[in-house]
């Protein structure tokens, strides 16, 4: 051991000594910390100077129109853009822009072109078009520079996004506002048509089997009423002969039966004349319906008129008809046709209910109502008219049965005023024609009762199959559901078009106090800075102690470590100067300054053992191999960039790398460190520093190698 520190020594005081090698060792002591602070400094905060970086923007937006508004999309981004200092914006035309990047006069072009405002503007349509930003980059200028505008190239067409999105959404948020009032005004109404379609639903198969069963009622009356008709004319002709032998008494008997005739025929063209209005009633019904799905619903106003005029003629009709059928009831010697009377009542009646309905209507039309409320009250007007139908087929019924037998009693009280015979030849044959007549009426009537009720039975099928769909759709409103609803559309519409433009804020926290972009990298160039310091002290100063061979008992192993102390001696001044430059002069601020210089030194320490025993090994060899680790570690170590984003193989020699270890110890110290990590960091540092340290084996069997090697080289010239 005493040799070793007379060696030490031996080299300190000669250094000591002689000017030009105290000199020459101090300047070895300085350079690396010039090199780490150098290069710290000038990456100190690259970010916070884009504000130098020029990139040219070109506007060739034409612009578009919008919801009756002019906008101009590219020319608002140049707006903002001027106020914006981040980068250094450049104004220019096209061709300048494409000139200056390919110059490299800037680094990017942001192109905006004639069609973005107008392909922005399709964002609100069934069928959008996502606008373009031409994007540039001179990548031969600077690489990483493109990086910079590439991110602010997104940022901007984020920014555009987000406006143009928080605008449409204010516009459209500000219309629900007015709507959600509406909607709480007409709550009432809403759950009132809801629980109406359930009643319908519920109600409408009931209303197809009785509209079955009348048309098959319809069919069967019809198939009776033509075997009466075709018998009629063989009774007719029996008539005929008998008429011959009784023609005494036909004029009175021809007078008083044609009034019955006439009476019992406008009695029947009464009730077609109402038939043929409802029929017309229930066409303007769908032609109402029809306009009021359309854009022309100022129609409207006409067709109820035209409408409510024909309820007028049915009103007038079927009072004409209680007058005839008061008249037949006068004649008929009590006689009941009740039946007959009740139906013109009802009919009366509903002939009211449609006018009703018609004033509701015109109401709604006037107020503007919506198109569903006007449906609503045209299919409570078309299932009145319904049973305007039905009430007219029960009428025709009962007029064959019961106005026919009035017609037969009276004609039974002018033959008791005649003869016998000829009253009954001559009733009879004034009867035929009537009854010829009612049948091809009750014919007419049941076809055409039989076929709307096919059509009105299929129709309600498939409003059904429809109101069913409707009210599986309507099952979730509720009191909370509308409120919920009123709730949403009543907010303030510049909150909510804020909130879905940019949903999400980032709250940003850091774990550990990193700082600027300089205080990141300082850990890589303070471990490349110790790592060339050691690597200049074995270039310039020699692993070999002159005068080895006076030292009484002195070994090549005493010489290795002897000298191995001055370098690290100077490793450790430089190490030093480099941490304690960081923290005063650069202004890194470690969490523990202790760990800090702790590192520095245990870096020192296994950096020197590392290359000195590789120069004092190998020679020139160990020199060069050292090189080569470095150039590997700047790599391969994740001192600047994440190891995973760097090629397999860096990532494979990384754990094995001093650099790694160094490094990582460094972090520990500047953010705060956890002992678990930082304790691993320094022990497998020490291992990989030990694994080079029993290269020292090797020092003995190769030193009559690396001697012939350097004579050679000697000899050289070199």
């Amino acid at each position: 051991m005493k040799k070793i520190w007379y060696i030490y020594i031996k080299d300190f005081k000669r250094i000591v000594e002689n000017r030009v090698a105290l000199v020459t060792v101090l300047i070895l002591c300085t350079i690396p910390s010039l090199y780490a602070w150098i290069n710290i400094k000038a990456c100190w905060d690259p970010y916070s100077n884009t504000g130098n970086l020029p990139v040219a923007v070109v506007n060739d937006d034409r612009g578009t129109s919008l919801e009756g508004k002019d906008i101009n999309v590219g020319a608002k981004i140049i707006e903002e853009l001027k106020k914006d200092n981040s980068i250094s914006w450049q104004f220019v035309d096209q061709w300048q822009g494409n000139y200056g990047v390919n110059e490299g006069k800037y680094y990017a072009l942001i192109e905006i072109p004639s069609d973005f405002s107008s392909s922005l503007a399709t964002l609100v349509t069934l069928n959008p078009k996502k606008p373009d930003i031409i994007y540039r980059a001179n990548e031969k200028a600077n690489a990483i520079a493109t990086k910079i505008t590439a991110v602010v190239k997104d940022k901007l067409t984020k920014k555009i996004t987000t406006n143009f999105v928080q605008t449409v959404n204010k516009e459209a948020f500000t219309f629900l506002n007015s709507l959600g009032g509406e909607l709480q005004t007409n709550k009432a109404e809403i759950f009132q048509i809801r629980d109406a379609m359930n009643y319908t639903s519920e109600n409408i198969d009931k209303t197809i089997k009785l509209i079955n069963d009348s048309t098959d009622h319809a069919v069967s009356l019809e198939n009776y009423l033509y075997k009466v008709k075709n018998t009629l004319p063989v009774l007719s002709n029996q008539i005929e002969n008998l008429q011959s032998a009784t023609v005494s008494g036909k004029e009175l008997i021809g007078i008083t039966q044609s009034a019955l005739n006439s009476l019992l025929t406008n009695c029947k063209n009464n009730v077609m004349e109402i038939q043929v209005i409802n029929s017309k009633n229930q066409m303007l019904i769908a032609e109402l319906k029809n306009i009021n799905n359309s854009s022309i619903r100022n129609q409207l106003k006409e067709k109820s008129s035209e409408y409510s005029s024909n309820l007028n003629k049915m009103d007038k009709i079927s009072n004409g008809a209680m007058t005839y059928y008061g008249v037949i009831d006068s004649l008929k010697s009590g006689k009941d046709i009740s039946k007959i009377v009740n139906k013109l009542d009802k009919n009366n009646e509903l002939v009211k209910a449609q006018r009703n309905i018609l004033n509701s209507i015109s109401k709604s039309i006037d107020s503007g109502a919506p198109s569903k409320d006007i449906n609503g009250l045209l299919d409570s007007l078309s299932q009145v008219s319904n049973e305007v139908t039905a009430n007219l087929i029960q009428l025709s019924n009962s007029f064959y049965s019961e106005g026919v037998s009035a017609v037969n009693i009276t004609s039974n009280k002018i033959m008791d005023k005649s003869s016998m015979a000829n009253n009954i030849l001559e009733g009879t044959k004034i009867i035929i024609p009537q009854l010829n007549a009612l049948a091809s009426f009750g014919i007419a009537s049941t076809e055409v009762a039989s076929k709307q009720a096919g059509d009105t039975a299929t129709k309600l099928q498939k409003f059904q199959s429809s109101l069913n769909e409707l009210n599986n759709k309507t099952k979730g409103i509720n009191e909370d559901s509308i409120n919920n609803m009123i709730s949403i559309m009543g907010k303030n519409p510049e909150s909510i078009s804020n909130f879905i433009a940019s949903p999400i804020d980032v709250k940003e926290e850091e774990v550990y106090k990193g700082g600027v972009f300089g205080v990141g990298i300082t850990p890589f160039y303070t471990v490349l800075a110790i790592w060339v310091g050691v690597l200049l002290a074995s270039t310039i100063l020699s692993t070999e102690f002159k005068g080895l061979e006076n030292i009484e008992g002195a070994t090549l192993i005493h010489e290795h470590f002897g000298k191995m102390l001055i370098f690290l001696t100077i490793s450790l001044i430089q190490g030093i100067i480099i941490s304690i430059g960081d923290v005063f002069i650069l202004g890194v601020v470690p969490e523990s300054l202790g760990l800090f210089m702790f590192m520095t030194i245990l870096t020192s320490i296994v950096f020197t053992v590392i290359i000195f025993t590789l120069d004092s090994v190998l020679g020139n060899v160990g020199k060069a191999i050292a090189v080569i680790i470095m150039v590997i570690q700047i790599a391969g170590a994740g001192g600047l960039y994440p190891i995973q984003t760097n090629p397999k193989f860096f990532q494979i020699v990384n754990p094995y790398l001093p650099f790694t270890y160094s490094i990582l110890g460094f972090r520990e110290a500047i953010a705060g460190p956890q002992i678990h990590n930082t304790v691993v960091d320094i022990l497998i540092l020490l291992l990989l520093g030990f694994g080079f340290f029993l290269l020292i084996l090797f020092k003995k069997p190769f030193h009559k190698l690396l001697h012939f090697f350097h004579g050679e080289f000697k000899k050289a010239g070199l």
